[in-house]
């Protein structure tokens, strides 16, 4: 239940503080800017806090685990939650701003694309979710859905030419186009897998397992 900070440069990091903002187990860490962050949590709440543990904003309105935060433009914050829904928070005010959808199997990944405008959600039911959002910023609509994993979706990275790499608890990693809504790649671990990282400069994917392996991956093609 606490959350380190680590300082240096250079692979040379040193602790410079333990912070405990929740109660309950952390689940989720986002950067907001140079000085703030966010912290989702199974007591349902997100806090923004600064470096040095002082919470700035507790946000309420989730009654269930938060499992996901992410930062989009300017002030605005989405998260995912295990009560089934999607929400977007001023998280310079504290504030609530709506919510993008209800009824949902809960969402455990997040990704923003911020030049068309949409979430791509990762949920219970191994379903990929793209919401595209409205002209004017203020709705959201399902544009399609997609099966890709037999279990829960855990993971979520862009990779080369706006393809999407996801990882599940059926134990793959796929590749995917998401224009044509097809998987263009997969690989397999022993165990679910937890994240997966796009190594831009090498053109390769790195993906972590329940197995206890990393494993790095070529780009087809």
């Amino acid at each position: 239940m606490t959350i380190r900070v680590w300082q240096g440069e250079y692979g040379q990091f040193q602790l410079a503080a333990i912070l405990q903002p929740h109660a309950a187990t952390i689940l989720c860490v986002a950067r907001l800017s140079d000085t703030l962050f966010c912290s989702s949590a199974a007591d349902g709440l997100i806090k923004v806090s600064d470096l040095t543990g002082v919470v700035q904003h507790t946000l309420t309105g989730h009654t269930d685990w938060v499992w996901q935060v992410l930062p989009l433009a300017d002030d605005e914050l989405v998260s995912a939650s295990e009560d089934g829904t999607l929400k977007r928070w001023n998280w310079r005010l504290g504030t609530c701003t709506g919510t993008i959808a209800t009824g949902l199997p809960p969402v455990h990944a997040l990704l923003f694309d911020s030049a068309q405008n949409r979430l791509i959600c990762g949920n219970q039911a191994g379903e990929l979710q793209v919401w595209q959002r409205s002209p004017d910023g203020q709705g959201w609509r399902l544009a399609y859905s997609v099966l890709a994993h037999r279990g829960i979706v855990r993971t979520l990275a862009w990779v080369a030419d706006g393809q999407l790499a996801s990882g599940g608890e059926d134990n793959k990693v796929k590749i995917w186009n998401l224009a044509a809504g097809h998987c263009e790649q997969e690989m397999t671990h022993a165990d679910f897998v937890q994240s997966v990282a796009w190594l831009s400069a090498r053109r390769q994917l790195i993906s972590a397992s329940y197995d206890g392996a990393l494993k790095v991956w070529p780009l087809a093609g």
